[in-house]
Order: structure tokens, then C-alpha cells, then sequence
């Protein structure tokens, strides 16, 4: 992901988005996705900009290369801030098409498909959590309570 300084125009955001891609094509990676995510407030200004464009970029590459690439972001005027991340497959952002839109309400959500050992997991998951073995030992510990009540001074009441 990268942060573009807003007062780029959209003719100057693409022709940077062309050569964030092709630089990150010369490192020998290829473009699973490149896109405008949105136009919003930074969380602080940096470089006097409050806000900022957000592009996402998700690309398969090999991690010696990764260095050029990170060089070449530092490199480039337009981009305020940058960060490459290792993404988990099932977390990658992707964008919300009419016909992946939201299940309209009363309709199950699609189920996503498991890795191996799913079932296990979920089974685990589902299954109750044990008692622990440590309940007899909570009873020893109160009948000894009681015995040590018993033999030691005998019971006062704040009246006497």
C-alpha cells in the first residue's frame, strides 16, 4: 500500500500507478491487484498534507528484491508514505462489484472454503471446554479450612 499526495490529478495518479507497476514488474513480480482503494484523512499530516490518495498494490515477488523496490517508493515524489506487507491469502482486500455485493438480508453469506485441517480446527472450536481436574482438590482445600476453623480459637462476635 502507498499513500499519493492528494493534489495529484487523476492523469498524474495513473502515469504513478504505471510506474509503481512497472518498477515492481522489473523486481520480477507479478500484479495480482492494482487500484485506487480511496481518498481519505491521514491519520496525521505528513509533508503539510492532511490527506492523502490510498492505492493498494498486491504482488508476488521475492523478498531479495523487495529492497529495490522499497528504494524506488522512497524515490518517488508523489508517494508520502509506503508499506509492503506479507498479506494472509484469506484477508486480501479486493473490490465490492455490483455482483459481489453484500447477501441481501435473510440470505446466508457464501461459505469460504477451509484449509486442510478445517475440520479439526472447527471441531475443536466447537467442542466444550473441559472441566478441570482441580475440583477435588477445591473441596480438600475447604474441609480443611473447616478443621483448621475448629481446632483453632473459638468463634467471636464483634458484640462480645
Amino acid at each position: 500500500m502507498y499513500v499519493v499526495r492528494p493534489e495529484v490529478t487523476d492523469e498524474g495518479l495513473r502515469a504513478l500507478m504505471g510506474r509503481v507497476g512497472d518498477t515492481i514488474a522489473q523486481i520480477g513480480a507479478s500484479i495480482d491487484l492494482h487500484e485506487v482503494w480511496d481518498r481519505r484523512p491521514l491519520a496525521y499530516p505528513i509533508d503539510g498534507c492532511t490527506r492523502g490518495i490510498y492505492c493498494i498494490c498486491y504482488f508476488n515477488a521475492e523478498s531479495r528484491a523487495l529492497e529495490d523496490l522499497r528504494r524506488e517508493l522512497e524515490l518517488e515524489e508523489g508517494i508520502l508514505r509506503h508499506m509492503i506487507v506479507v498479506a494472509n491469502p484469506q484477508a486480501i482486500w479486493r473490490p465490492v462489484g455490483p455482483e459481489e455485493a453484500a447477501p441481501a438480508q435473510g440470505e446466508e453469506p457464501a461459505e469460504v472454503e477451509e484449509e486442510e485441517g478445517g475440520e479439526a480446527a472447527e471441531a475443536e472450536r466447537e467442542a466444550p471446554a473441559e472441566e478441570p481436574e482441580g475440583e477435588d482438590v477445591a473441596e480438600e482445600a475447604g474441609e480443611a479450612e473447616e478443621q483448621a476453623g475448629d481446632e483453632g480459637e473459638p468463634e467471636t462476635t464483634p458484640d462480645e
